[in-house]
């Protein structure tokens, strides 16, 4: 048994070993290069429990460092991807108000 294990209760051992590893890191990088908000959210929810059991000492604590950028990563992309679809939103509604004005 691993040493990052052995603080873990025995019961949680084999959950963790099951668990997939990096996956909110994974979910991260995918929301940054294209998946958007869609694996952003994911990773940021995943990212954050995941860091809660390994508080709770539940979790093995040796991929954290993975672990918190996933969870920036998710959380960086959700917040670009709001940006972007209010900057769509004002971009569109000023082309429309000066479309409209043109007309008149």
């Amino acid at each position: 048994m691993p040493a990052s294990l052995s603080r873990l209760a025995p019961d949680r051992i084999a959950r963790h070993e099951t668990s997939p590893r990096n996956a909110d890191l994974v979910l991260g990088i995918l929301s940054l290069v294209g998946c958007g908000i869609f694996t952003g959210i994911p990773a940021w929810i995943m990212g954050k429990n995941d860091l809660k059991e390994m508080d709770a000492a539940t979790m093995d604590p040796e991929g954290r460092q993975l672990t918190n950028i996933g969870k920036i990563l998710g959380m960086v992309s959700c917040i670009l991807t709001v940006v972007m679809i209010c900057g769509y939103v004002i971009l569109f509604g000023a082309l429309g108000g000066f479309l409209m004005t043109q007309q008149k």
